[in-house]
């Protein structure tokens, strides 16, 4: 439901993009929330969303699944500054953000997202 995604991390009303790139993106963003929702169940499970830039993908995956924790990392520091405005503007509790390079991430998670990694950075991500 869209109606309860606040506008910062609404890939329609974030002014990120233009609208119908957004409306795009909300369906990529619908698309994976159901495989999600059929991996989560009623876990808490933490996902980190590799190659994340401004977080247009992991933080309205995070405002529709508040129960899960997200770590969303980028190598770029300005991409993720956005992200961690965008984050703290939509009161987001469950987000963390990280400046670093997939192949150097050492931590844990239990679901992971590339939806932008290119070249070597997708093969990291597995």
């Amino acid at each position: 439901d869209w109606s309860s995604v606040p506008a910062s991390v609404d890939p329609v009303h974030s002014g990120q993009i233009s609208a119908e790139r957004g409306r795009r993106k909300r369906w990529q963003i619908e698309s994976f929330r159901c495989i999600l929702d059929a991996i989560v169940g009623d876990e808490a499970l933490c996902v980190v969303d590799f190659c994340c830039g401004s977080g247009n993908f992991g933080l309205a995956l995070a405002a529709l699944l508040p129960k899960c924790s997200f770590l969303l990392l980028d190598r770029n520091a300005h991409a993720i500054d956005l992200a961690r405005q965008r984050a703290a503007d939509a009161g987001l509790s469950n987000v963390s953000v990280v400046v670093g390079n997939v192949e150097d991430y050492e931590g844990k998670f239990d679901v992971a997202l590339a939806m932008h990694a290119c070249g070597n950075a997708s093969d990291y991500a597995q």
